[in-house]
């Protein structure tokens, strides 16, 4: 050991120039990392520094600087106590670091106040989860590259084993967008159009605005849209008669009143005088559905504190209605608004009603909103009404590819490009520009290539959506997100609190009153976590991040950190042994051989007076005089 200890190579890698260089490396690396984790995210840094082979290289290569120093100076004695610790203290330091960056894992879990307890928690990196359905394998494969900053990484396999899938990812693109697809050729009649919007706003110089849609007449998001100060609905007529109805002046339970409710209740039609029957019940001449109108509100709006329905006065300037629909088949509560047909709400009680409503109340659009009402059918037909405020009632024929002339706005133009009775509706996605605003949300999306047998099928998942994929005689789920770890027991939030300073509205502190419970054994604990103050459970230590209120505003968002570090004891024995050790060197002196004087020699020039006599020069000793 002692010849081991005088070797050159020993003395070589305990030097203090080696010592020099690896902390200079390190200190660069570490504030580069800081910045780079500024400009992108944690787990890409940890990715790239913290868990990389160089960087744990050269944390290994500074342990080995520590080992080496203190041992280049073996044997040691007692007074050296303090060395020793100290620089053993720094090993263990070093290898519980490298311990907890190569087994370590750290997360978070959102908790709902009262919501239903949580059994996973997420990690901040991307992957594809791969499920067998019907099986028992499930595949949670890391993506490479990174969500923001320069393009991800493409044209690799992704690993799957044990599953016989093949996973190959041509195209990673960081935000995508909705394409709807329309086509001739479908079955059942649900009339769709594309339209063109164009518009000069003031004089010649301003450039022209335009706007091209889809307008579908059986999708509630998609029959209507608001166009500024106008608004385009597309409706289908299913015959000749309803068409000439639609088509003369309203009638006078539409313009008096308050207006009409048309339903279409499993098949049936009905039209509801809505002032006659409010609190009353409407029945069919067959007697198979009645509507109870439960209510109406002239000018409607949500009332936030209570969160109910009220109208905040007496004008029809937002008139909705509130109805009850019954049949054979079931009960549905429906809410219409006159304005906006496309925002009608239907919930059903009792069993499930085909249910369709429009309310017709054509005083809301004097004054209000200029609404152009596309009526398509029967077979290829598309006729159109037009209400403005600023001219009489129009109608007529809709001509593919001719504008309709617009009463509201002189330098617009409407035209209808493509007309389908019954058209093919998909969807796809494409890639589509980043969002401006850093805090927009964003839609990533993946291409892949998936083999298993048959030939090559590409696919598309996009980030948090299910997809399910038959192949190979097996049917797989897909679903692109971040990685999901099982935590071993569940957690739930039982209470949320934040209380503020006196005075002011400032948090002073986040505090999670948490329940949780072994599923195996049934053991459950309740405990409180607020900042510093984390709980340590499973391996687990789980800690106050912070929080935030839920999209209704009803409940609170608890977020908590979720991290086990297996290298956790190694650095606190290594901070006990590294404080030990600093306290020896300052109180513990290096002992003198009794009777021994402390001389200190300082050469002198030779042929001088001092070196022929013979006299030493010194400084007085606590043991003696000098000689």
């Amino acid at each position: 050991m002692q010849n081991l200890a005088g070797h050159s190579l020993i003395r070589w890698l305990g030097s203090l120039k080696l010592a020099v260089v690896v902390l200079s490396v390190l200190s660069v690396v570490l504030i580069a990392a800081t910045i780079y984790e500024s400009k992108t995210t944690t787990a890409e840094v940890q990715r790239l520094v913290y868990q990389s082979w160089w960087f744990i290289t050269l944390l290994g290569l500074l342990g080995l600087n520590v080992f080496c120093a203190a041992l280049a100076r073996y044997p040691w004695k007692k007074h050296q106590a303090g060395f020793v610790l100290t620089h053993a203290g720094i090993i263990v330091l070093l290898v519980g670091s490298i311990v907890g960056l190569l087994f370590g894992v750290e997360g978070s879990v959102t908790l709902v106040e009262g919501g239903p307890p949580q059994r996973f928690f997420r990690q901040d990196y991307e992957v594809l989860n791969i499920t067998e359905v019907g099986g028992q394998e499930f595949v949670s494969a890391p993506l490479k590259g990174r969500a923001n900053g320069s393009p991800p990484a493409t044209g690799y396999r992704l690993s799957t084993a044990p599953l016989l899938l093949e996973v190959t990812v041509r195209a990673h693109h960081l935000h995508t967008q909705e394409e709807l697809v329309v086509k001739d050729g479908g079955q059942e009649f649900n009339p769709a159009l594309r339209f063109v919007f164009t518009a000069r706003m003031g004089d010649t110089n301003h450039p022209e605005m335009s706007i091209q849609e889809w307008l579908i007449a059986g999708d509630p998001q998609r029959r209507s849209l608001n166009l500024g100060p106008a608004a385009v609905r597309l409706e289908k007529v299913s015959s000749l008669e309803t068409l000439r109805q639609r088509l003369e002046p309203p009638s006078e339970a539409a313009q008096s009143g308050k207006g009409l409710l048309e339903l279409t209740i499993n098949r049936q039609n009905l039209a509801v005088p809505v002032e006659e029957n409010i609190g009353r019940e409407f029945k069919t001449a067959s007697g198979d559905a009645a509507v109870k109108i439960r209510d109406y509100y002239a000018d409607f709006r949500m009332d936030e504190q209570n969160r109910r329905p009220m109208t905040v006065s007496d004008q029809p300037n937002n008139p909705a209605v509130l109805f009850e629909a019954t049949t054979a088949q079931g009960r549905t509560i429906g809410f219409v608004f006159a304005n906006f047909p496309d925002m009608s709400l239907f919930r059903h009680e009792e069993g499930t009603n085909q249910i369709d409503a429009v309310y017709r109340f054509e005083r809301a659009n004097q004054g209000q909103m200029n609404l152009l009402t596309l009526l398509a059918g029967p077979s290829n037909q598309v006729h159109y009404t037009l209400t403005s405020s600023r001219a009489d009632r129009r109608t007529g024929e809709v001509q593919l590819g001719q504008p309709i002339p617009l009463a509201w706005m002189a330098n617009a133009a409407f035209t209808v490009q493509e007309y389908f009775p019954q058209p093919q509706i998909s969807t796809r996605h494409v890639p589509a520009p980043q969002p401006g605003s850093e805090m927009a949300a964003t839609s990533p999306a993946l291409e892949l290539e998936l083999q298993q047998g048959d030939g090559p099928k590409a696919v598309t998942a996009r980030w948090g959506e299910p997809l399910r994929v038959d192949l190979g005689g097996k049917t797989y789920e897909l679903l692109y997100g971040f990685a999901m770890r099982p935590l071993g027991f569940s957690i739930e939030l039982k209470k949320f609190a934040a209380p503020s300073y006196e005075g002011t509205t400032m948090p002073a502190s986040y505090e999670s009153y948490v329940k949780v419970q072994d599923p195996e054994t049934g053991d459950a604990l309740e405990k409180k976590i607020w900042m510093n103050h984390p709980l340590t459970y499973g391996g687990y230590r789980i800690s106050q991040a912070s929080y935030n209120e839920s999209a209704d505003g009803t409940r609170m968002l608890s977020v908590l950190q979720v991290m086990r570090d297996p290298g956790y004891p190694l650095k606190g024995i290594g901070s006990i042994l590294l404080t030990l050790g600093t306290i020896l060197i300052f109180c513990v002196r290096r002992p003198n051989p009794a009777g021994s004087e402390e001389t200190i020699v300082y050469p002198a020039p030779k042929n001088t007076i001092l070196e022929s006599s013979g006299v030493r020069i010194g400084r007085p000793s606590a043991r003696g005089p000098v000689e």
